[in-house]
């Protein structure tokens, strides 16, 4: 993401990241 619209946005990409 660009920007941090939105924290849970973000929390979902980093665990995808971690679980991935």
């Amino acid at each position: 993401m660009l920007v941090n619209e939105v924290p849970a946005v973000t929390a979902l990409n980093n665990g995808n990241l971690e679980t991935s």
